[in-house]
């Protein structure tokens, strides 16, 4: 059985976690450019994943320990994108399956997802931005921005629908407006992907925004923990 601050755990883990495979991907389609400056900045985004492999590992492990303690068998860890998407559904589906449709697990579960799709795509937007950086107005690079936008912005009103309940807790509340009010800023004006000094500008703030949202989501996940050890 899961305490409240693991069922949000629960939520955002799998969806952040797959920031990294779908970095890996855009790193491999990103490699066979015909842009000599789009794969010299491949070749240094290389090390940055590897750095955050170990991450991934440690996020891994804490899925898998959620899963057991929560009462089903966590799949294989992910190795290869293809095999995220098998692992997230299965861990999704097993999270899902021992939570009331109508409680307050169900809530802070919810929130949680929502919570790490917009924490994924984020990290995806700045990986493309930076890749922009080399080759301003690249026509797949655009398409791939605009794409991540769009997936944000949708992230972002079905996480303002879950929190907008009567029972959320308030520290969730408060972390989903502060995640509508960081997207709202962010991408309030269309990217002009063709000025490398407009796409630079958009990674630095789009860089520290993240570290915010994500030093956010920790107290929140803390807040929880603290609730639910009073109660």
């Amino acid at each position: 059985m899961l305490t409240l601050d693991q069922h949000f755990a629960s939520g955002y883990l799998p969806s952040l976690t797959g920031a990294y495979f779908n970095l890996v991907q855009l790193v491999r389609q990103s490699a066979e450019s015909p842009s000599p400056e789009v794969r010299a900045a491949v070749a240094e985004e290389v090390p940055r994943l590897k750095e955050t492999a170990a991450r991934v590992r440690r996020r891994v492990e804490r899925v898998e320990g959620l899963a057991l303690a929560a009462g089903f068998t966590p799949p294989h860890p992910p190795r290869m994108p293809d095999d995220y998407f098998a692992w997230f559904e299965a861990v999704y589906a097993g999270f899902r399956c021992n939570i009331d449709a109508h409680g307050l697990e169900d809530l802070i579960h919810t929130v949680g997802h929502r919570v790490g799709d917009i924490l994924c795509s984020w990290n995806v937007a700045l990986m493309t931005l930076r890749l922009l950086m080399a080759e301003p107005g690249s026509a797949l690079l655009e398409e791939q921005w605009i794409a991540l936008v769009e997936d944000i912005h949708e992230s972002k009103s079905a996480l303002e629908h879950a929190a907008d309940r009567t029972r959320t807790p308030r520290e969730l509340r408060r972390l989903a407006g502060r995640f509508a009010g960081a997207v709202a800023e962010a991408f309030e004006d269309p990217l002009d992907t063709h000025d490398r000094a407009a796409v630079t500008e958009m990674a630095e703030e789009l860089q520290a925004t993240m570290h915010q949202l994500w030093s956010a989501v920790e107290d929140a996940e803390a807040s929880l923990g603290r609730s639910a050890a009073r109660a």
